[in-house]
């Protein structure tokens, strides 16, 4: 009898699927609305950022590691590299 009183009480105080999913829900809603407001707060500079990239662009070390070059069905395959991201 004592241990149906006790998986009772254990039951009870188990948080449900459905809370679970509610909190961690508004967790996630609060994390993006926290990161909207930051970005409405800190728009970003395109000029700034072009400005940024060309620079970069002009270092010898990317400028050699920014082009991927590979062969494949005879024909060399060639693109912007991911250290030029």
């Amino acid at each position: 009898m004592n241990s149906d009183i006790i998986d009772k009480a254990v039951t009870a105080t188990k948080p449900s699927d459905q809370s679970m999913l509610a909190v961690t829900s508004q967790r996630e809603i609060a994390g993006i609305q926290g990161m909207m407001t930051i970005a409405k707060r800190f728009p970003r500079d395109e000029k700034e950022a072009t400005d940024r990239i060309m620079t970069a662009c002009q270092r010898p070390a990317l400028a050699e590691s920014a082009i991927y070059s590979y062969a494949k069905g005879g024909t060399d395959i060639t693109g912007p590299s991911i250290r030029l991201a």
